[in-house]
């Protein structure tokens, strides 16, 4: 995790609990306002040992949150290469077709369905002439 200079140490509410809670056990009963004081500092070290948790755990899923975006930002960027390609590629082919006058692929299927029929029709004469 990056340290962004304002976390505590991960034990340090724990420590600091653990520290105010010894404090007040030494502490005479005749002194009521430090016993007061030290009540506030375990309240205090509580709500920090609760916070730094929850920084942590918040920590671990940003990392988690951060890695998965990468993941998502190169797909994406993959994805929009592969459609950048495929437009090229589209592009760059019926470019080529019409600078090379080659016909749209209905129009050699029929093309080339005539040219069978007509090749056809030489070989059925050709088989006329030798049986006769």
């Amino acid at each position: 995790m990056a340290s962004t200079g304002h976390e505590a140490p991960a034990g340090a509410g724990h420590q600091a609990r653990e520290d105010a809670e010894a404090a007040k056990k030494e502490a005479p009963a005749s002194l009521a306002p430090i016993q007061k004081e030290l009540d506030i500092n375990i309240k205090f070290s509580q709500d920090l040992e609760r916070l730094t948790k929850a920084q942590t755990a918040l920590a671990a899923k940003l990392e988690s949150q951060k890695k998965r975006l990468q993941e998502l930002e190169e797909e994406f960027a993959l994805n929009r290469k592969r459609v950048e390609t495929s437009v090229l590629t589209q592009a760059l082919s019926l470019t080529l077709r019409s600078s090379a006058g080659v016909a749209e692929p209905e129009q050699y299927r029929r093309d080339s369905l005539k040219r069978h029929q007509e090749l056809a029709e030489v070989a059925k004469q050709r088989w006329m002439r030798k049986s006769s």
